[in-house]
């Protein structure tokens, strides 16, 4: 059951970046299909179960984003895109003796990473994906204060 006060609730951008997610994410799955001659169209849909086209969907992102220079899911531990991939087809294989454990909640560690690290709006303003991140180091909050404090301009500063 959707709790429609607390969807009521989100940030306006990042639901338009969950709608911008899931349709990317189902193109990609498309194109991907479409290269090995699986094509559908809303006139003839191929039916496919929601758990692959969903994990492939994350394996194809992991893909694009390591095309991109962008290694954002290696640094969250998940692996490669081409060993996400390949245990995807692996897992879903009709025949359950010759599949692997997928990587476990691969979609939805995916889906977090764009959530959390990526500009939800890079793709539309710059035609790029934008990984959001800080440098490594402690103290570079503090600079940060710093700097804006020095910088400051308000009517209780002095402006020197």
């Amino acid at each position: 059951m959707v709790n429609r006060e607390a969807l009521n609730r989100l940030p306006d951008d990042l639901v338009d970046a969950a709608v911008r997610y899931g349709v990317s994410s189902a193109d990609r799955v498309h194109r991907f299909l479409g290269a090995f001659g699986v094509k559908a169209d809303p006139s003839h849909p191929v039916p496919l179960p929601a758990k692959f086209a969903i994990e492939l969907a994350a394996a194809l992102q992991m893909l694009e984003w390591e095309r991109a220079g962008i290694s954002i899911h290696r640094d969250a531990g998940l692996p490669p895109a081409t060993t996400a991939l390949r245990d995807v087809f692996r897992h879903h294989l009709p025949d359950p003796a010759a599949g692997l454990d997928a990587t476990p909640d691969l979609d939805r560690r995916v889906s977090r990473l764009y959530y959390d690290r990526i500009a939800w709006h890079g793709r539309r303003e710059l035609g790029a994906e934008v990984v959001i991140d800080l440098p490594d180091g402690g103290d570079f909050v503090a600079r940060v204060a710093r700097y804006l404090w020095d910088n400051r301009r308000g009517p209780d500063t002095k402006e020197g």
